[in-house]
């Protein structure tokens, strides 16, 4: 299977490494503690009111095995000698204790001989919890050592590899903790620690290679690293469906930007033919407004006709009437041609002499016609 081929190249690299970095340590081999010299048995003999006894020696070699306990422990041989020792404390304790109510009962006057007993069985005991309670905390220290320093190998390699891969990497699935879980000696600690630190590398490995095959292909797509900036979420993917996830979002956003440039094509459209649109219209409404020099001149006939024959057929109240509601609509003088310009003037001059003239006859009209022809014959 593949993926147990790369389990193994993984593997094998990953001892490789080890190898070219391993340190010879001396094999240390516990097969039990060194044994203990026993204390003396102590004796006493009684010679009518006086003790007669070994204490003194007694005493002498229990001060010894006292002193021997307070160094600190630091091997497994010295671990295993400590436990042996506390031991050796215990036997001692309930031996002191059962002799000295033994003594008590043969004796009446002993009170010197009682009280060095019980300072000798309080040492012996204090030394025993010293000694048991350095055992216990000194393999907690080592454990918690030993545990830290893996766990530091194990995060200063996945520190390294995320720089390459640029993501962060995930907490291996092997735990050193479990794997140094029941142990009991420093160099089993040691060992199954180092085991766990090399089968979280290896899995660190192939994860960092997946990774770093995906940003290759990731690689081929530059114009598209926007698409991807989910980066972290999605690189420890397996090769194909990588693939696959790329093709898609590249092939999504292809289609959405063909969508979106017809959509602003189609409006770029609209807006041109409405402009075109209201231009022609403008351009209808100018042609309208502006009378033509056909127009002109019939509209010129209009009021000279009328002014011919109005004595005949109008009043002068009709006649300014007609003039007034003429076919000449109101256009602006920049869009008249000269001649269009003079015609209007001259249109309003009239309208106005008649309207200030107030006639209402035609001998009236026809003086306010003839002020008006001779006063504006440049217009």
């Amino acid at each position: 299977m593949p993926e147990r081929r790369e389990q193994l190249i993984a593997g094998w690299l990953q001892f490789q490494k080890d190898l070219a970095n391993y340190e010879q340590k001396e094999e240390i081999i516990i097969l039990e503690a060194e044994p203990i010299r026993d204390l003396p048995a102590l004796t006493y003999k009684m010679d009518g009111l006086t003790l007669n006894s070994n204490f003194d020696i007694f005493k002498q070699a229990t001060m010894a095995l006292i002193e021997k306990s307070k160094i600190p422990i630091e091997t497994d041989q010295e671990f295993a000698d400590a436990e042996q020792l506390v031991k050796v404390f215990k036997g001692a304790e309930d031996k002191l204790k059962a002799l000295s109510e033994q003594v008590l009962g043969e004796v009446q006057s002993i009170d010197a001989f009682i009280k060095e007993l019980k300072f000798v069985s309080e040492q012996i005991r204090q030394a025993r919890l010293a000694a048991d309670k350095q055992v216990k905390s000194r393999k907690d220290e080592i454990r918690k050592g030993i545990l830290n320093d893996a766990n530091a190998k194990i995060q200063q390699h996945l520190n390294a590899l995320s720089l390459e891969i640029k993501a962060p990497m995930p907490t291996p699935t092997v735990s050193v903790l479990n794997a140094m879980k029941g142990k009991k000696t420093v160099q089993s600690l040691e060992e199954s620690a180092g085991t766990a630190i090399a089968q979280a590398l290896v899995e660190a490995d192939l994860l960092a290679n997946k990774a770093k095959e995906n940003y290759a292909t990731l690689s081929t797509h530059a114009e598209y690293q926007f698409l991807f900036n989910d980066w972290a979420a999605i690189c420890f993917k397996d090769a194909d469906d990588f693939n696959a996830l790329v093709k898609t979002r590249i092939t999504d956003h292809k289609a959405a930007e063909d969508i979106r440039l017809e959509q602003e094509r189609q409006q770029m459209q609209i807006e041109a033919d409405a402009k075109a649109q209201a231009q022609a219209q403008a351009k209808v409404e100018t042609q309208k407004e502006i009378p033509s020099a056909n127009e002109e001149s019939k509209q010129s006939d209009v009021i000279a006709k009328a002014l011919e024959k109005g004595k005949a057929v109008l009043s002068p109240t009709t006649l300014a009437h007609q003039i007034e509601t003429s076919e000449i609509k109101a256009v602006p003088m920049i869009q008249m041609t000269a001649k269009e310009a003079n015609y209007l003037r001259k249109r309003d001059a009239i309208l106005t002499a008649l309207e200030n003239a107030g006639v209402d006859n035609w001998s009236g009209y026809e003086n306010a016609i003839s002020n008006i022809t001779s006063t504006n014959t440049q217009l």
